[in-house]
């Protein structure tokens, strides 16, 4: 399911004196199965760009296509755009309601013309997707578990209408290491199977390591797009832009200092452990 975007703009308060372009004339085609991390300084329009994605925002001008329809045109099927992307806010774990997993995860087939085995199903599916023993969790409140554990269940949530897209702003935001780690790993599982993958992250070890594809926005405009060893291997262009450089940027720094000859190309933390490891290799020998 292809996603394009082709020259918008949005404008908050319009009219008034607190007029603020936040969207100037993006274009840009999002394509099946990818893995997209968005990246910028806060407030350069990220958000407001997925939401206007997602068709929670209408642009100024512009056009937004899935699939080739016009997602704004006035006779979309906007059910059917809620079926085909799946939006996580920040913090989605606070937006759990309901008095068990199961009725939470399930909240959003409500409508969906289906049977209620099939939604049982995917509900499990959904469950199970992202790490949980459905028999145990199913009939448990969701607000008893850990912060990492609800942020699981409540994009279970979302998974569970199959969406073809899913988009999510900061998901990583305030997890401690373990769990950050083991929630992308789950986000890579889902990108295996198909879903198509947008993240908003100020995390940049979490974009090296698990995206394909980066965009860098800056005052409402994409400045970068290419694919993430491109993108992360231009430091100066990571620094003009307030973006972290990462990790595995920082060692590589160090160990060019200290002489080592790294090759580039190397963005992620597997790559630099082959490497270091087939020269401790070549010294042993």
């Amino acid at each position: 399911m292809s996603l394009k975007i082709e020259d918008i703009t949005f404008t908050y308060a319009k009219g008034t004196p607190h007029e603020t372009r936040a969207i100037d004339h993006i274009s840009l085609e999002i394509k099946d199965g990818e893995f997209v991390g968005i990246m910028g300084r806060t407030g350069c329009g990220k958000s407001t760009l997925v939401q206007l994605a997602d068709g929670l925002l209408t642009p100024d001008s512009g056009n937004i296509y899935l699939n080739g329809e016009d997602i704004n045109s006035h006779d979309y099927d906007r059910n059917r755009l809620r079926r085909s992307i799946g939006m996580v806010f920040q913090f989605p774990e606070y937006q759990l309601f309901e008095t068990t997993v199961k009725k939470d995860v399930a909240f959003g087939l409500k409508h969906h013309d289906i049977s209620n085995e099939q939604k049982d199903l995917q509900v499990k599916e959904a469950i199970e997707t992202m790490g949980f023993d459905y028999e145990r969790v199913k009939n448990i409140s969701p607000l008893v578990f850990s912060g990492g554990e609800k942020r699981r269940i409540a994009i279970a949530g979302i998974l569970a209408t199959r969406p073809e897209i899913l988009i999510l702003d900061e998901p990583v935001a305030g997890l401690d290491p373990y769990g950050r780690e083991a929630f992308l790993k789950l986000l890579d599982e889902i990108n295996e199977k198909g879903t198509t993958i947008m993240m908003i992250s100020h995390n940049a070890d979490a974009i090296s390591e698990h995206a394909d594809r980066v965009i860098i926005l800056r005052e409402g405009r994409i400045t970068t797009d290419g694919n993430v060893v491109e993108v992360f291997s231009d430091i100066d262009d990571l620094r003009k832009n307030d973006i972290g450089i990462g990790q595995v940027n920082e060692l590589i720094l160090l160990l060019k200092k200290r002489g080592m000859d790294v090759p580039e190309g190397i963005t992620r933390y597997d790559e630099l452990l082959g490497f270091l490891e087939r020269k401790n290799k070549e010294v042993i020998v």
